[in-house]
């Protein structure tokens, strides 16, 4: 196991390249990202249209668009808080 080691650590050594790997796998995982939350916000405005499909030609920016689907909640429990 202590050989294995060793050479693990010494294959790391002599990658040119090992330096460039954290940088390259940061840039995939924040277009990971990007593409998700994309994604989910698709989602949420596809699902939540059914209530109010305005609401999705009105604000066009993801993060708001969540933000006021989360402060409005529920269309019951909306128009409950609204009387």
């Amino acid at each position: 196991m202590g050989l294995a080691h060793l050479f693990s650590r010494n294959k790391i050594a002599l990658d040119v390249n090992r330096n460039d790997k954290p940088i390259i796998q940061s840039i995939s995982l924040i277009e990971l990202l990007d593409k998700d939350i994309n994604t989910f916000s698709m989602r949420v405005k596809e699902w939540y249209s059914w209530h109010y499909p305005e609401l999705a030609r009105i604000v066009t920016d993801n993060n708001i668009y969540v933000k006021i689907v989360h402060l409005i909640g529920n269309r019951d429990t909306c128009e409950t808080s609204l009387e």
